[in-house]
């Protein structure tokens, strides 16, 4: 059976004997994500510090979606034992399609060392000089490629500028690269044998994902090594995402803690009375509301309809991993400011740092002192955590929840502001509620 026939659509997960290859070239990104450093694979294109990996997203480089901290974005394939056929070809053609169509920053094809010489050489060196405008003293493999970007119509030195070759040392035969990651485990490890044991449990979740096509962030593989009893160094450098995660977890251990209940004296613990609610996914209305009157009763109208047999429900508190870009929609006094206190101290016990951001605090603090949209986020997000906005804005840590409250009482400033968060969103990776 040819690898094409083996192959389904999501990529590499049904490519027979390439997944352990794959897997610990991922685990090799994961090292480089907790210890905040550059992978070097886009070296003097970016500064490419990884700050999440997804697995088999079935696009261009259907191995492995890269996001990085200034919030480029990259797509890798990765290809064992590779040599000058279809194989090359195929995926080269692809990011290269996908590059000039502008739906991919960069792209990289991660080759390991049993492969040709002429691709890890000849041709990932002339890729270079090409993209910088040189097309002398071509090596033969490189001028075939160039006549198959030709067929495409593709732009040589556009092209080339933003694609890489790069050898990733993960076999039995050649595991240097494994070892450079564990070098990098070591700054965030205790001692010698938590790195081994911090590699270990890495690597089954590279797997992992390959498998279920998953995504993963510094907080995930942070829990991932937490949960596995991996322990960490007391003296994690601030290159590392790690010592500024902790710093914002202790502070919400205590922050958003209580809420109170007309008619109770006392306000209550909330990890301790939460009643659990349902969330239903609203459908879009197409009615167009013309005056204010309408607007009333059509917003009262959701809060009495009951739900019909194609109603999807949710569980709240998983708000903003799976439903990305949400508004929360219920009447006065239904709880939501509850719920967003909820959800922070969830994903914060997580190790997924949130903030909650009160929006008419946003509006005001942008038009009357004409303070910057992210600048004001973390101000205000962060105003009792002893954190200030430039510290949150300079950290490698990128993937916040952003919980925003008070929409209704922005009055007319909602529309500008929302766009505001949809734009500020769309060129990051954290959730926006």
């Amino acid at each position: 059976m040819s690898e094409q026939t083996k192959k389904n659509s999501s990529g590499g997960s049904a490519t027979a004997g390439g997944i352990n290859f794959q897997a610990a070239t991922s685990a090799i990104v994961y090292s480089h994500m907790l210890d905040g450093s550059p992978l070097n694979w886009l070296n003097g294109l970016i500064n490419d510090i990884p700050i999440a990996i997804a697995a088999e997203t079935g696009k261009a480089g259907d191995d492995i979606a890269l996001e990085f901290s200034d919030g480029v974005r990259a797509e890798a394939q990765v290809k064992k034992g590779l040599n000058k056929s279809k194989r090359l070809w195929e995926p080269l053609l692809e990011l290269a399609t996908a590059i000039n169509e502008k739906k991919l920053d960069y792209g990289v094809l991660v080759v390991c060392p049993e492969s040709s010489n002429s691709i890890k050489s000849e041709l990932s060196k002339d890729i270079i000089r090409v993209g910088q405008g040189r097309t002398d003293s071509l090596k033969a493999i490189t001028e075939d490629f160039l006549s198959r970007l030709d067929e495409y119509q593709l732009p040589h030195a556009n092209v080339c500028k933003r694609i890489r070759i790069v050898v990733s040392n993960t076999l039995l035969s050649d595991g240097s690269s494994i070892e450079l990651a564990k070098t990098k485990l070591a700054t965030i490890c205790s001692s010698s044998e938590e790195t081994e044991n911090a590699w270990s449990k890495l690597y089954e979740d590279a797997t992992r994902i390959v498998e279920l096509r998953g995504r993963r962030d510094c907080s995930d593989l942070l829990q991932i090594l937490t949960s596995n009893r991996v322990s960490l160094s007391n003296h994690i450098s601030n290159h590392s995402p790690i010592p500024f995660i902790n710093k914002v977890i202790a502070w919400s251990k205590s922050a958003y803690s209580q809420f109170s209940i007309f008619g109770i004296d006392q306000p209550l613990l909330i990890d301790e009375s939460w009643i659990p609610i349902k969330t239903i996914v609203q459908e879009n209305n197409t009615v167009e509301v013309e005056d204010i009157e309408g607007a009333l009763n059509s917003y009262h109208e959701w809060e009495r309809k009951t739900s019909s047999r194609d109603t999807v429900d949710v569980n709240p508190t998983t708000i903003g991993l799976y439903f990305r870009r949400c508004v929360i929609v219920a009447g006065p006094g239904m709880g939501k400011t509850t719920l967003l206190k909820k959800i922070f101290r969830t994903y914060n016990s997580q190790n997924r740092p949130s903030i909650i951001v009160r929006l008419p605090l946003l509006v005001a603090r942008i038009n009357q002192i004409g303070a910057g949209f992210e600048e004001s986020i973390f101000s205000l997000g962060l105003d009792t955590a002893g954190i200030t906005a430039k510290e949150a804005m300079d950290s490698n840590f990128k993937d916040w929840v952003l919980l925003f409250d008070g929409l209704d009482e922005c009055g007319h400033h909602q529309e500008s502001i929302c766009q505001s968060i949809v734009n500020y969103t769309s060129n990051r990776h954290s959730a926006a509620n």
